[in-house]
């Protein structure tokens, strides 16, 4: 898995999050309160990159004309560029798992003549990955234009980008790029032993959700231009609130990271109080504890977050999700659900597939 850490496109409004409880959806809209609300239109089903733990989650898009079909993250932590698969005539070693965009064959495919390097924290995610892991993997792109498709609704004169060279560390990736979304749409995220993970546009599917719908202010694009982010009021471990750390942060929602990401200092205080047995595993962030004691100290992480009336809720990081299972390097040490990057609170996968939430322009939905 790899964990984006380029801003996206600001948004012109400033978004709203709607959270709910359970059913694990997750929704982003560019409309109104109503508009979110609106009859689902189209639904795919989603695949789960799963290797020990919950990866990513991918489905199918097409770009050109006629559309040529490619598997995708649907990234809401990534850069508002799309980037992809390799280019046509492009000797790519790194690239052979990733399907081909045969660019001469799309009568609307524009070659920008823009080429970039973009560079993606690891984390550390993977423990049963056998390649040694970089503090950073990256990708030569070429930005490019052409009509992008998804379900039964298509765009044209879409601007993304077509990889040209890539880091070894996305040959295991089983997708072929990353694509991050301003409509309408819902992400259904689920563990793999739940199954029936879903991408939904035009609306979010009413049959994933359950509970209160809530209204929470998303941080306005000029604080933390163009992320999904909430500011949380305070955090605790097994209901004991964190002291010992900032209360208030600007925690970003990304559905593109399988874990949880904060800055070292917060990261450690808040193992700190877990146990002292947790600790730092290599030099890349990630954090672990011996295999046969992490379920004795597995815990419930609370975030505190107050919507539009005021009214504070919890998400939580379940114990179950604690476990990223063990490290390739040493068997015996099992790594623990947050890493540590600078710069960047985050709660991913860990969290997001326990909730539905639901994007708009105005506010955030629970």
């Amino acid at each position: 898995m790899f964990q984006s850490i380029l801003p996206a496109k600001a948004q012109d409004d400033v978004p709203v999050l709607k959270l709910v409880s359970r059913k694990r959806s997750w929704q982003q809209s560019s409309g109104s309160h109503s508009t979110a609300r609106r009859s689902v239109n189209a639904s795919e089903p989603l695949l789960d990159y799963f290797n020990g733990t919950d990866l990513q989650w991918y489905g199918n898009v097409s770009f050109g004309t006629p559309m040529q079909t490619f598997t995708v993250v649907f990234d809401t932590g990534s850069s508002a560029a799309v980037f992809m698969t390799n280019m046509s005539g492009v000797d790519c070693k790194e690239c052979q798992n990733q399907r081909v965009f045969n660019t001469t064959a799309s009568s609307t495919f524009v070659d920008l003549g823009i080429t970039t390097s973009i560079n993606f924290s690891t984390g550390n995610v993977d423990p049963k990955l056998s390649h040694p892991f970089k503090d950073f993997e990256s990708l030569t792109v070429k930005a490019v234009s052409d009509t992008f498709t998804v379900l039964n609704f298509s765009a044209p004169n879409t601007t993304f980008n077509l990889i040209t060279s890539q880091s070894s560390g996305f040959f295991a990736n089983p997708f072929d790029g990353i694509v991050r979304f301003a409509a309408i749409f819902g992400l259904s995220l689920t563990a793999e032993s739940v199954g029936n993970a879903e991408l939904t546009l035009g609306g979010f599917d009413s049959s994933k959700v359950t509970g209160d719908l809530r209204f929470v202010p998303i941080i306005k694009p000029e604080t933390l231009p163009a992320f999904w982010a909430l500011e949380t009021s305070a955090i605790s471990v097994n209901g004991r609130v964190a002291t010992n750390v900032s209360q208030r942060l600007d925690i970003i929602f990304d559905s593109g990271t399988s874990n949880c990401v904060f800055p070292k200092v917060i990261t450690e205080a808040l193992y700190a109080m877990i146990s002292p047995k947790i600790i730092a595993h290599g030099s890349l962030g990630a954090y672990g504890v011996q295999c046969s004691e992490i379920s004795s100290i597995a815990t419930n992480i609370s975030f505190t977050f107050h919507d539009t009336a005021s009214r504070p809720f919890d998400l939580v990081i379940p114990p179950e999700e604690f476990n990223l299972g063990p490290f390739h390097d040493d068997p015996t040490i099992c790594q623990t659900v947050i890493n540590a990057l600078e710069g960047f609170n985050i709660l991913g996968g860990s969290v997001l597939k326990h909730y539905c939430k639901d994007h708009s322009h105005s506010s955030m939905m629970h």
